[in-house]
């Protein structure tokens, strides 16, 4: 489909500092997508937050593009649950990358709610969050 395609070339294009900039603002829109007019698969969803997990940078840039990563990753956390849960470890120690050190604070703020969703999505004293607090 085309979406998938989108997904593929915005994940893809992730990587590239030269195009990171349109490569989210994209895959913001795509993850946004209301399903009236044909949302992300879950797959499309996995790609692209692997894909952001893995490449992004986030304290090394601007403050417009780290706003930008932490709102990817808000959505990832606020809308798709269920396609980065699996994540598990991953997500979370990509989301502390990406909020360490952060002083900016329309970001510090996006960071705190980052936190909050990932306290809601691995619950527990026995979860992966409990686990690194001790």
């Amino acid at each position: 489909s085309v979406v998938h395609s989108f997904a593929t070339f915005f994940s893809s294009k992730l990587e590239d500092w030269h195009s990171l900039h349109g490569a989210l603002v994209g895959s913001l829109a795509l993850l946004r997508r209301g399903k009236e007019v044909g949302a992300v698969t879950h797959t499309d969803v996995e790609i692209l937050a692997q894909s952001a997990l893995m490449n992004l940078e986030v304290q090394a840039l601007a403050q417009p593009d780290r706003l930008l990563c932490l709102e990817l990753l808000e959505c990832l956390l606020s809308q798709h649950k269920a396609a980065v849960e699996s994540l598990d470890d991953h997500l979370i120690h990509g989301i502390c990358a990406a909020i360490d050190g952060e002083k900016d604070p329309r970001c510090l703020l996006l960071a705190f709610r980052l936190v909050e969703f990932l306290v809601q999505l691995f619950p527990g004293p026995n979860g992966p969050i409990a686990s690194l607090s001790a």
